[in-house]
Parts: C-alpha cells; structure tokens; sequence
C-alpha cells in the first residue's frame, strides 16, 4: 500500500518542488488532512473524536491531535491555515506583486543582485522576506526554476516564467478539482465502501512521436465530445429539476492524455484496464 502510495505522490512531488513549496510546508498540510479526515473516519464508524483515538488513526502525536480538537477541529478544507512558503517562491511572489518592485506599467523590475548604488537590490529584496536564508541560494533557486534570468549585470524576471496570480489561482482550482476528484474514484474503488466507480485506462508502449502526435489530436477531438454531450446532458436535467432536496448529487467526467519518450518496464501489450462499473 504504501509502495502505491509512493508512485502516486511522486508527480504530486515534481509539482510542488516546481513551485517551490518545501517538505516542511507540506508536510504541515499534510498533519492537517491527516487529522481531518482521521476524524471523519471516526465519526463515520459513530467512535467518539478523542485526542487519543485521533492519534491512534493518523498516527500523529497526541499533543498535536489535542490542539486540533481545541481549535475546534478546523475542518474546512477550503480554507486551510496558511503555512510559510519556501524562501524562493516567497522572494519571487513579492517582486512581481509588491508595488516597489513594479515600474509605471505595472512589469516587476529588474534587479541588481547587490544594492551598490541603487536602493533596490535582489539582496535587499530577500532579506525583507528572510535572512535565514542566503539571497546568493535563493538566486540559484529561482535560476534553477526558470523563473529569473541574469543579463546586463541585473537579475530579471522571465515573461515565459511570470503567471500573473489570478491566473495562476485559477489554474491551481482545476488542477486541485481535476486531481482530487480522480484520486477519490480511484480510493473509492480500492476502499469498496461503495459501488465501484468507473475507472480504465488505455496503455500502450513501442510507438513513434507521429504515433504520439496523432493518438493526441484524436484523443482530444473525442474527449472533448465526449464531455461536451455529458455537460449538455447533465446541463438539460438540472435545469428541469424541482428545487427538492434530491437535487444535491454531483457528477464528474474526466479525460487526460499522457505520454512520455520513456518505455514502461512492465510489458503492457494490451490495453490495460481495471475492471469497475457504472459510476453512481
């Protein structure tokens, strides 16, 4: 389980360290989604949500599980207590978001790496975020994230590398919607509290990049039909619903395309799919 477990976290892992959040932030998040969902499996089984049952189903230690339950067991999940950001991304969000660091048309600035002369400085930048960390380290970082690039002996922020924050909040929602939601038909399915939820996937290795090319634009071309009639369908029949309460199910469609110029080590001749039936 475990192993699974591991193999599923991994891109999840690649993206945050993209973003810079660092295992200790995450790992505060985590703590937190332990403790909630511990308690909501306690209360599913009617078991009293105690400090100690808590911390015998997350395995978190008691003094912690004590101060959630204080805290009056903050379970909403849509706003979750804000943990300090990596040094890196913390440096980066301000520069392109704090009026200091913009010129007349609203662009971040470039920066040189030390103050010399001038009173903005990537430098003094930092240090207004940290000084536990060094800004020369933070530098590397941000090179190493493709976020910066140096030239005329100032540091400046890539255009590639800029996502103005309302776009990119937007782009986080789906990705935590999109991901969230496959991964609880795949649990769902594993657990077996419920009926099994349609799931399958369709692998094939040995191809070509015009192999590639092609089996994406059909992919997309049927995927978005697909769920184009499903939205359309289910648009058509909310509207006609009376206002009762039966009327507060959901139901999610999803289609992904992946590949990659890596052949898998197990031998997937064959379509691979899991068995399942009709999601509820």
């Amino acid at each position: 389980m475990a192993q699974a477990a591991e193999q599923a976290v991994r891109p999840l892992v690649r993206f945050l360290i993209h973003w810079g959040v660092g295992y200790k932030d995450f790992c505060e998040l985590l703590k937190r989604t332990y403790m909630e969902e511990s308690a909501k499996s306690l209360t599913d089984d009617a078991k009293e949500v105690t400090a100690s049952n808590l911390s015998l189903v997350s395995g978190i230690h008691r003094k912690d599980t004590s101060l959630f339950i204080n805290q009056g067991q903050n379970t909403s999940s849509e706003n979750p207590p804000r943990v300090k950001s990596s040094a890196a991304f913390s440096v980066f969000s301000r520069w392109i978001s704090h009026v200091k660091y913009k010129n007349t048309r609203g662009q971040p600035l470039p920066l040189p790496y030390s103050s010399g002369k001038k009173e903005k400085s990537f430098t003094g930048l930092c240090t207004e975020i940290t000084t536990d960390v060094r800004p020369k380290a933070i530098m590397q970082e941000l090179l190493r994230l493709d976020l910066i690039a140096e030239q005329d002996e100032n540091l400046h922020i890539k255009q590639d590398g800029y996502v103005p924050q309302k776009s990119l909040e937007e782009k986080l929602r789906f990705f935590a919607s999109n991901i969230g939601q496959h991964i609880e038909s795949a649990a769902s399915n594993i657990i077996g509290h419920e009926e099994l939820r349609f799931e399958r996937m369709a692998h094939r290795g040995g191809l070509s990049a015009a192999d590639i090319a092609e089996l994406k634009f059909i992919a997309s071309q049927k995927g978005m039909d697909l769920l184009k009639e499903i939205y359309g369908m289910a648009e058509e029949r909310a509207s006609n619903n009376d206002d009762t309460s039966d009327n507060d199910h959901e139901f999610s469609l999803g289609v992904f395309v992946n590949h990659s110029a890596k052949t898998p080590e197990t031998d997937n001749k064959t379509a691979h799919r899991r068995p399942a039936r009709k999601q509820t």
